[in-house]
């Protein structure tokens, strides 16, 4: 995952209550530096929401968070299952900010969502961020969602980008899914790796929201940086991790030993869940020889290769991706 790619450089029961209806919520320009232009963030800003998720006592003793996400309602909805989005490491619902626009124009009900800990949601010290309670608290709000939305349980489809893609893979092995989609996921390697002790394992994540590793980060994730890893792409990136309570939340999800997708993705695979995984041509963060590991963990897997990409499919080739995922929706109706 990327998180070890970076190590190095660093070191030189449930609520019976229902979910609140969606809420606006602030915009995270005021966590900004400098005035933001990239115009795909802005269209999605006024549809960043909030809502309190019931969630079980081991996330939080006060049995709710309150979780974020982007959905751009589409003028007209086309017969296919929704689709809820995860990103990757240490990022926000922003990653999707360029896919999101395009799905709804195509008539799909997309909901790009926060991963507990990481984004916009809640931080408060009195909730539980280790490995487990993330998955947890993504599984309440996919609950939450469907109640809020008046969406079937079962027909909610999930998608996942690079280590979102073990949280969408464990949510498709535990939970009726008609589909499950994979962007250059991290789904075959179990575990955060070796981590160094206490105050520098602090230390390391405090480093990661800094200019230069996320520039690198950028850099490492497209085929063309140049175009795609700029001032503005790194400086979304950077928002959520200005955020008080952000490095006490990274560090218990590292010291938590980090997620454990090898198992869901087998799951997946003897349950029969149709899966489509897209994958970059050029990725420079996972190896293609996972494209052959999710093959033999699950047979039924589609794979279509986005050539000119890197490791973010969604950012970088958002129209092919788009189609790609819609033509996959379309045969799960």
């Amino acid at each position: 995952m990327l998180f070890i790619r970076l190590l190095p450089l660093l070191l030189l029961p449930c609520s019976s209550l229902s979910p609140s209806s969606p809420q606006a919520l602030a915009s995270p320009q005021a966590l900004a530096t400098f005035p933001i232009g990239d115009p795909a963030y802005h269209a999605c800003l006024p549809h960043l929401r909030t809502i309190s998720t019931p969630v079980p006592r081991a996330v939080s003793p006060s049995l709710s968070t309150t979780s974020t996400y982007i959905h751009i309602p589409p003028a007209s909805p086309a017969s296919l299952p929704p689709l809820l989005l995860f990103p990757g490491f240490d990022s926000s619902c922003l990653e999707y900010r360029r896919l999101l626009p395009l799905l709804s124009q195509r008539g799909v009900r997309a909901y790009a969502a926060d991963v507990h800990g990481w984004g916009f949601g809640d931080l408060s010290p009195t909730c539980s961020f280790a490995a487990s309670s993330r998955l947890a608290a993504a599984a309440s709000f996919a609950a939450a969602l469907c109640e809020s939305e008046a969406l079937p349980p079962a027909s909610l489809a999930y998608a996942g980008a690079s280590l979102g893609g073990a949280v969408a893979l464990s949510l498709a092995s535990s939970l009726p899914t008609p589909g499950v989609i994979l962007l250059d996921a991290q789904g075959n390697v179990d575990g955060t790796g070796p981590t160094p002790p206490g105050p520098f394992l602090s230390l390391g994540v405090s480093l990661l929201r800094s200019w230069p590793l996320r520039a690198f980060a950028n850099r490492l994730s497209y085929k063309d940086a140049p175009k795609f890893a700029t001032r503005d792409a790194i400086e979304i990136g950077c928002l959520h991790t200005r955020r008080e309570g952000w490095r006490e939340a990274t560090v218990e999800f590292i010291e938590s030993g980090g997620f454990r997708p090898v198992k869901d993705a087998r799951a997946v695979g003897e349950k029969g869940v149709p899966a489509l995984l897209l994958w970059g041509e050029q990725d420079g963060v996972l190896p293609k020889e996972n494209v052959a590991l999710f093959r033999e963990r699950i047979p039924q897997v589609q794979v279509s290769m986005v050539d000119e990409c890197g490791h973010v499919p969604h950012l970088e080739q958002p129209e092919i991706a788009c189609d790609r995922i819609v033509k996959f929706l379309e045969t799960l109706s």
